[in-house]
């Protein structure tokens, strides 16, 4: 019961990887300049990279994930901001190669159960197709029964919608 609760407002929270994270201020400058990323981006198709999660957590994550889901990219230089579907605000940076990075604290209390993640979102965005990859270091604190630390990679295939 306490992973269903806790994986129904995990979904809330962290529906596309993206979320208030602040890396976005003070990104480093890019030689040569980043390529244009903005627009707005579907992302589907979640498959687990890596996990040492367990099968439970894994494919409830899948669930979370499966799209599609808009996303919303704009971009200042080497900035950018990113809205998720569930209408979530996050900072991040772009690189020379279009390489995207936005990360995202988040901690949740239910039960007596408190889950903590440092989520990270990164992507390619040069390019249509690409694929994203989400990773979740899961750590689990107080009454959660079995649940046990641990670390999932959630890929998923993006594509640039026509604008």
């Amino acid at each position: 019961m306490i992973i269903l609760r806790w994986m129904t407002l995990a979904a809330v929270l962290i529906s596309a990887g993206c979320g208030g994270g602040n890396i976005g201020f003070g990104c480093p400058g890019a030689d040569p300049a980043p390529p244009p990323v903005s627009g707005t981006w579907s992302f589907s198709s979640p498959q687990i990279g890596s996990s040492d999660c367990s099968n439970d957590i894994n494919q409830r994550l899948l669930g979370i994930f499966a799209g599609p889901c808009s996303v919303i990219v704009g971009q200042s230089g080497t900035a950018i901001s990113t809205t998720d579907c569930n209408n979530r605000l996050a900072n991040g940076c772009v690189d020379s190669n279009g390489n995207i990075r936005v990360t995202e604290p988040l901690q949740d209390t239910s039960d007596g159960c408190t889950l903590s993640s440092n989520l990270t979102l990164t992507a390619t965005l040069r390019d249509s197709p690409t694929t994203g990859a989400l990773q979740l270091p899961i750590t689990f604190s107080g009454n959660c029964g079995v649940l046990t630390n641990c670390t999932a990679v959630v890929t998923t295939s993006w594509v640039k919608l026509l604008q």
